[in-house]
């Protein structure tokens, strides 16, 4: 009786092993699952940041390159304002470009919903680097733009209807009307291209140095998805 007793203890104490073997077995397979699952949603999400980044940089440089050539027409047309005693065709025609940009002042707005759900859903468990440095970038980049915007209102309800109601109609076909003497005589007209000529270096400042952070942020994204492969 003891024997049979004996064996049914062993074998029992045998199953509960058994039983917490396989509970054990169970649980690491769900943490290699759910650690599968983390990391595959990372790598999704940094591919998604990493996508958003490459696009920024290629806006970026295209908003620096043109903006910087407006800055550069703003500046010739003060000079020919300043120092033409006569309008020649092509001069006529780089004054009409500079007033048609001017009032074509427009902001830059982009889509960020893909950094803040990143940062919302992943900041637990994505590089701090990483997420500190995103963090800064979008508050950068949504500061810049915000920046582009007050000058874009500010220019186009102030500057625009002094330049437009004084010196400067626009005729039906588009084109623009004005007396290049009375241009040269009026003040408003000159601190109006002046200041479009430095707001246009200001945005060219701030978008520069937007550029420089996301190619970095760009690299760090690019480094941080391939250890994750």
């Amino acid at each position: 009786m003891e024997n049979k007793i004996g064996k049914y203890f062993k074998y029992a104490i045998g199953e509960i092993v058994l039983v917490v073997i396989g509970i054990l077995i169970a649980l690491q397979i769900n943490n290699w699952n759910q650690e599968r699952i983390i990391k595959k949603n990372i790598e999704g999400s940094l591919e998604l940041v990493h996508k958003e980044l490459l696009g920024d940089i290629l806006a970026l440089e295209s908003e620096v390159r043109n903006r910087t050539k407006k800055h550069q027409l703003m500046s010739k047309a003060l000079h020919i304002i300043e120092e033409e005693t006569s309008l020649s065709i092509q001069n006529r025609q780089l004054l009409d470009s500079a007033f048609f940009l001017y009032t074509r002042f427009e902001a830059r707005f982009n889509n960020t919903r893909t950094y803040e759900s990143f940062l919302s859903t992943e900041s637990t468990i994505i590089d701090n680097e990483i997420y500190s440095n995103l963090n800064k970038y979008l508050d950068e980049f949504n500061e810049v733009n915000a920046r582009v915007e007050r000058m874009a209102v500010a220019i186009s309800s102030a500057d625009y209807d002094i330049l437009m109601n004084t010196s400067i109609t626009k005729k039906s076909s588009g084109e623009y009307e004005y007396s290049f003497k009375t241009i040269q005589h009026e003040r408003d007209v000159y601190e109006i291209i002046r200041h479009s000529k430095q707001s246009f270096q200001a945005i060219v400042n701030f978008y520069s140095k937007l550029l420089e952070k996301a190619i970095e942020l760009e690299r760090m994204t690019k480094t941080n998805k391939s250890k994750t492969e």
